[in-house]
């Protein structure tokens, strides 16, 4: 059914892995995959539960404009959901 293969395609590779960006854009828990994790590890410094490392806070900078936000949630959303 549907959830099922939400469940399948909902982890993917991240698109800048080649890019220059001293960091793996959306993939803030580093482990070389996008999904619902980073989704959360982004929630988690929006609301300062944890502090970020450099690494960290840049990947987690989604849409690249040097600020941590809600928008940088939708672009991470957006990006697992449109490989569907």
């Amino acid at each position: 059914g549907l959830v099922e293969n939400l469940a399948i395609k909902f982890t993917t590779n991240s698109p800048y892995s080649n890019s220059s960006a001293p960091c793996l854009i959306m993939d803030v828990n580093q482990d070389g995959v996008i999904n619902v994790v980073d989704i959360v590890n982004t929630v988690n410094i929006i609301f300062d539960v944890v502090i970020p490392d450099s690494d960290q806070e840049c990947a987690a900078d989604a849409n690249e404009d040097g600020v941590v936000n809600v928008v940088d949630i939708v672009t991470i959303v957006n990006f697992i959901f449109a490989d569907l």
